[in-house]
């Protein structure tokens, strides 16, 4: 086995005195003692071994929600810095294979334009006979300049899958952390992409076989199913959305990770029959739809971020009470809005401190709930906090709570959804590629 495949095996060695100092740390006057200082606390703790990325979960705000978008950037170790991977409300739109290039028409529309202007579902529909695709694939993973286009073998459905023709599909936040190795690592090259919108045009059978013209939102998180950036996904009926005629493909594109998550917070809300919520990296994408169908149930939220051009962008679309985690005494004020608006419960897409943090000012008995690592951490929470004060962090997954909708409450999620998606649960995206871009 070759030096380089070794690596690819195994992301977490780091040579032997990389993995030395994971446990020892970089202080050798500290070696042999049973102690350490700060230049002597050991990189690991024999069980989370740090990758050293960096992460920049501050999404894509800007000052002026009119300006483009800042460019989300992943450093560290073994990555090449040169290439960037865009933010997370960037469009991937999957051109005609005969031309390669972006519908102009499609391109160029309005966002708010009904599909009218889009080509009719049963024109999509045609036999699928072409073996290969094009597809935006990574083939090693934590290398981002290993990220390219390449043609792919077309998927083939199994039973209750759907062959699905892409149209729009966003760049997110777990795109990123796939490619750097951080998800699920299934065989390179891996066909990335975790949503989108497009039309069925082939089933495997069983459930699948109904959806067969329809044009639906797609999530390709169930196992078995295949990324989104390319020409054709497979993807399983228990991820898959049909469409109204009045929802564009674009505007889909978007309608599953970010607004199906806040529908999963609102269900925790409405079954606790909270008033009032604390989130922190209130300025992402997903914290303004949150802070918008809080508004739109008259729920009241504490908003925590890291900067003062976010706080106004925040306060731009009219949240009331938002924190800067940057100043000092944050922490009391935060404890006291809490205690004023009865917040019992906190959502946490950070992890780290971040998570005793929302622990620590929330009412008790209250919860937190966990949706994600973007700080690279594990969840640091107090014991006291959760012996003493009985407060309970959970964790919250997308893919695991719809897999476990029976049809019908898949439907009527899908029906909350989807009128919002112009206002509520909007996404702004920051610029359009295509895989001439890649």
């Amino acid at each position: 086995m070759d030096k380089k495949t070794q690596q690819r095996q195994n992301t977490y060695d780091k040579g032997p005195k990389g993995n030395w100092e994971q446990v020892f740390g970089r202080n050798p006057w500290l070696w042999f003692l049973p102690m350490h200082g700060a230049s002597g606390k050991p990189i690991g703790d024999g069980v989370i071994w740090n990758q050293e990325q960096v992460y920049n979960y501050e999404e894509e705000v800007p000052a002026n929600e009119g300006e483009s978008r800042r460019t989300s950037r992943v450093t560290g170790s073994g990555i090449v810095g040169s290439r960037e991977i865009k933010s997370s409300r960037d469009l991937f739109a999957v051109s005609p294979r005969s031309t390669n290039q972006v519908d102009s028409t499609r391109s160029s529309a309005p966002r708010s334009q009904a599909p009218n202007s889009e080509r009719p579902a049963q024109d999509n529909v045609k036999p699928i006979n072409m073996e290969t695709m094009n597809a935006v694939v990574v083939e090693e993973y934590g290398n981002l300049n290993s990220v390219c286009a390449k043609e792919m073998p077309v998927p083939v459905p199994q039973e209750n899958f759907a062959l699905v023709k892409m149209e729009f599909a966003p760049i997110n936040v777990i795109d990123e952390i796939t490619i750097l190795g951080h998800h699920t690592q299934l065989p390179t090259p891996r066909i990335l992409g975790s949503e989108g919108s497009g039309t069925v045009v082939k089933s495997g059978g069983g459930q699948a076989d109904s959806l067969v013209g329809k044009r639906v939102a797609v999530m390709a998180e169930y196992p078995g199913s295949s990324g989104t950036w390319a020409e054709y996904s497979v993807v399983h009926v228990s991820m898959i959305f049909p469409l109204s005629e009045s929802t564009s493909f674009e505007q889909a594109a978007s309608f599953i990770v970010n607004p199906g998550t806040v529908a999963l917070f609102m269900q925790c809300i409405r079954e606790g029959g909270y008033p009032s919520i604390i989130q922190n990296a209130a300025a992402s994408s997903l914290g303004k739809m949150l802070v918008r169908w809080c508004q739109k149930e008259g729920i009241q939220t504490v908003n925590l971020v890291r900067r003062r051009e976010q706080a106004e962008a925040l306060r731009n679309i009219g949240a009331e009470h938002v924190l800067n985690t940057s100043e000092q005494g944050w922490v009391q004020e935060a404890s006291k809005l809490c205690n004023e608006l009865d917040v019992r419960i906190g959502f946490d897409p950070v992890a780290g401190l971040s998570t005793n943090d929302l622990m620590t000012v929330i009412k008790e008995p209250g919860v937190v709930y966990n949706y994600g690592s973007l700080a690279s951490q594990t969840c640091e929470v107090s014991a006291m906090l959760l012996i003493v004060q009985k407060k309970r962090l959970e964790g919250l997954c997308l893919p695991v709570w719809l897999a476990q909708l029976s049809p019908q409450e898949k439907e009527r999620v899908s029906e909350e959804i989807e009128p919002l998606l112009p206002d509520v649960l909007k996404t702004d995206y920051s610029g359009e590629y295509n895989f001439s871009n890649i």
